[in-house]
């Protein structure tokens, strides 16, 4: 009895939707923000996240980015701002990104209270 109850505590332990962060396909989710590389030579902004960039469907920049792109990008800086706020607060987002674009391009972000 005792191994079936640690089983189950284990087993949803791992697929809580609070506790489990990827990146695959098109989005990175409910994953912190560990790094944003600023560049003064670029108009991009690298983001690294505590997911593997590695599963999405595009080209991760040195495989552990994705990128905000600053040129032709309504909202840059409303997005850049959001992940501020994140990476500031510890607050997990989700990354939505270009599927098969050449660096893992960022469509859209989402923070929710948590």
């Amino acid at each position: 009895m005792v191994k079936h109850c640690l089983f189950l505590l284990i087993f949803c332990f791992l697929f809580s939707g609070n506790s489990y962060s990827s990146c695959n396909g098109r989005a990175c989710s409910n994953v912190y923000i560990d790094r944003i590389y600023v560049k003064t030579t670029a108009p991009e902004i690298l983001i690294g996240t505590t997911g593997d960039e590695t599963g999405l469907n595009c080209n991760a920049r040195a495989g552990v980015y994705v990128t905000l792109n600053g040129e032709g990008f309504y909202n840059h800086s409303q997005v850049l701002s959001v992940l501020l706020a994140a990476q500031a607060a510890n607050k997990r987002v989700l990354v939505r990104i270009a599927e098969g674009s050449e660096n893992c391009d960022i469509l859209y972000v989402t923070l929710d209270k948590q």
